[in-house]
């Protein structure tokens, strides 16, 4: 069941009343500050997805631990939201006992889960209550910069974080950690897919996600002011071999990272990438000789780096690579344009390639 709401908002919305046993409700552009009846009367039993968005003057949100069987929750847009329960605490120690992927995006006066949580000056790094989402898989959070806390929930395997507090990115890396441990007495997270993005104070990758995401399988660093990337320090021996504990890491991704000037030599130890993405990085100069020791990778791809004039030789041999795209690079790209260019023949058994320079 979809919504799309204009003019009487409320009256519309009270009759849509779904039937019982309706399993999804989308609600889009809904204008009141308070949802309609049939939403929190505790009588959906059977929804499994809810998400609301663009929802601008509400002020409180259904309770949602009245849906038993929910397994995917969406919220967008909702300015005026501060807690996503009202209540002073949780009822039971498991909410949302079947939920399993959660998006929080574009809430910039989310505070908390509840009204009665410990604060985050005076618990920093920890979940206000031991309150479990327990079936919770895939998360994400994007411009939610007041939100101090998450409540506890199982082992994740996606994880998405955008413009949040360095407090909070603390408190998921932590707490992702310590539920490996209460399960299964490891320190590795069950994470495979991390996407980190917009996090305008953070200069360095966390150290923990070397150490404790090893079995990271896609790892997509984005859209970073600080980020420091290629400075002396980063490219020290010391932080070169934390790129050695990624023993899984199949997919790179590195996007608008401005500071990005030479690729981390710590990737070279990186042996199971099989697809590396370099996307507007526009002060990217070179690309290092021991790319050509990436034995495992298939896909290159090079999008908007106007400073890059040259691939690496070593690149030119690599056994698996089978797709080589170099998209509005326009030196990079006259250099190996096919029949033209004066190093297509190092490139010409690569068997796709894809050579596209709208940019001059």
């Amino acid at each position: 069941m979809n919504i799309f709401v204009n003019n009487d908002y409320k009256g519309v919305l009270e009759c849509l009343q779904p039937h019982l046993n309706v399993q999804k409700v989308h609600i889009c552009g809904y204008q009141e500050v308070k949802l309609c009846d049939w939403l929190s009367s505790n009588v959906l039993v059977y929804l499994i997805d809810i998400k609301l968005s663009d929802c601008v003057k509400l002020e409180s949100l259904p309770r949602f631990d009245q849906f038993p069987l929910l397994k995917r929750l969406g919220l967008q847009l909702l300015p005026c939201i501060e807690y996503i329960d009202n209540n002073n605490y949780p009822y039971s120690s498991t909410f949302l006992p079947s939920l399993e992927k959660l998006s929080i995006v574009n809430m910039p006066n989310l505070k908390g889960w509840w009204k009665g949580e410990i604060s985050a000056e005076s618990s920093p790094n920890s979940a206000s209550f031991h309150t479990k989402v327990p079936c919770l898989c895939q998360l994400t959070i994007d411009n939610c910069p007041k939100l101090a806390s998450i409540p506890w929930h199982a082992p994740l395997k996606k994880l998405q974080i955008s413009m949040v507090s360095l407090q909070l990115l603390d408190t998921v890396i932590e707490m992702t950690v310590s539920h490996c441990v209460e399960e299964s007495s490891s320190t590795q997270s069950k994470v495979s897919s991390f996407e980190l993005s917009r996090m305008d104070d953070l200069e360095f990758m966390p150290k923990e996600l070397f150490y404790y995401f090893k079995n990271l399988e896609q790892l997509t660093p984005r859209d970073f002011k600080s980020l420091q990337m290629s400075s002396s320090l980063v490219q020290h021996r010391t932080h070169e071999l934390l790129w050695k504990e990624f023993q899984s890491l199949r997919f790179l991704h590195l996007y608008n990272i401005p500071k990005l000037e030479y690729l981390p030599n710590g990737i070279q130890h990186v042996t199971t990438l099989q697809t590396i993405r370099i996307e507007w990085c526009l002060n990217l100069k070179t690309l290092p000789e021991w790319m050509g020791s990436l034995t495992s990778l298939s896909e290159l791809s090079i999008i908007l780096c106007p400073m890059l004039t040259s691939l690496p030789e070593g690149i030119h041999h690599l056994p698996s690579l089978k797709s080589l795209k170099i998209w509005n690079c326009s030196k990079l790209g006259k250099r190996y344009e096919e029949g033209r260019g004066e190093d297509w023949q190092k490139i010409s058994h690569i068997p796709r390639v894809n050579i596209l320079y709208l940019w001059h």
